[in-house]
């Protein structure tokens, strides 16, 4: 914990990073996020909620090309009543697809979100407690991302004052 947040303590301090920095996956530990605060201090958290249904249809389409890289998703959002268009993969690639071991299952989703859950639920409420949580709703509709920007653009500036 000590050595990242070192890391991003010199990365965030550093000339590029003048105009503030939006740290992603960081923390993901209570313990990270009390040294962090105590550190540099904290504009704002930013929740990205997104309904658990959602997520593991994610996780379960998710195809990979071996040949060009790009990952693709075969569910139907849509017939879900998820605003996401299609991202399914053209035919030159079908025969590279593949599919990650770590998101065949719904056991394995199931278990990476309970420990999801037991890392940030503590998290969240650190964030919570000090009035510096946003919540967006993480459905990718025009509007969350429009909302998303607005909390970011809205926490940069006041930050600047």
């Amino acid at each position: 914990d000590s050595l990242m947040l070192e890391v991003v303590k010199n990365k965030v301090l550093s000339a590029e990073c003048t105009s503030g920095v939006f740290l992603d996956g960081f923390p993901r530990k209570l313990e990270q996020a009390e040294a962090l605060e105590k550190a540099l201090g904290t504009t704002m958290a930013l929740c990205v909620d997104c309904p658990e249904g959602l997520l593991k249809m994610r996780v379960l389409g998710r195809r990979h090309c071996s040949c060009c890289g790009k990952t693709y998703n075969v569910n139907d959002f849509q017939a879900a009543g998820y605003d996401y268009p299609p991202n399914m993969p053209p035919a030159a690639c079908l025969p590279n697809i593949t599919t990650r071991k770590d998101d065949q299952s719904e056991e394995t989703f199931n278990r990476r979100m309970d420990i999801y859950r037991q890392k940030s639920t503590p998290l969240l409420r650190f964030y919570e407690e000090r009035g510096l949580l946003r919540t967006v709703r993480g459905k990718r509709r025009q509007e969350d991302m429009d909302a998303l920007r607005a909390f970011v653009t809205a926490a940069v500036t006041q930050s600047r004052m």
